[in-house]
């Protein structure tokens, strides 16, 4: 399998699912107990799956992708706790007085500490770096950016840190190579 051809050489293998199509084809979840060492979860993880409103927070998708790997002994890594394309319209549409920056972090510390100690890595930011943005740093004119400040890829590291300080914490993006 991909997996045992991983591990002999000290690496992991995964991919990215949906956890309930994990549920409803039990072809898919053979094979990717068969081929993975990791999974990723797709969108259980970002803010709009997690964040229905502002006070509340549904980790029923993420709990069923956790419940998974623990019963077929496979490793997780959290995606994402920062990306553009994952803010909810509560959010987006919130008035200019929210302290978005407060709840960034409280959203990251609640997250991490739901599942500390059970994922292998978090991409703490995903996507974050857009030179035709012409952003300082090559940075993407994003949500977070605006509303959290320049800093807030430093704040979410840090946070995360805080959170989890045994995970492995990561920079996900695309394409940046060129």
């Amino acid at each position: 399998s991909l997996k045992a051809h991983a591990a002999q050489r000290g690496l992991i293998s995964g991919a990215a699912v949906i956890v309930r199509s994990l549920g409803s084809d039990a072809a898919l979840a053979e094979l990717i107990v068969d081929q993975c060492g990791i999974l990723v979860p797709e969108g259980e993880l970002k803010w709009r799956a997690l964040r229905p409103a502002q006070d509340k927070f549904d980790f029923s998708q993420a709990d069923a992708l956790f419940d998974f790997a623990a019963q077929h002994h496979l490793l997780v890594r959290g995606h994402t706790l920062a990306w553009h394309n994952s803010v909810p319209n509560w959010l987006i549409a919130a008035p200019a007085s929210l302290d978005v920056r407060t709840l960034f972090v409280e959203h990251i510390r609640t997250v991490m500490g739901r599942y500390r100690g059970r994922v292998h890595s978090w991409d703490v930011v995903n996507e974050a770096i857009l030179p035709k943005d012409a952003m300082p740093g090559g940075l993407r004119k994003s949500f977070w950016y605006e509303r959290v400040g320049a800093d807030y890829i430093d704040l979410a590291y840090r946070t995360a840190r805080e959170a989890d300080p045994i995970a492995k914490l990561t920079y996900n993006d695309y394409g940046v190579e060129y």
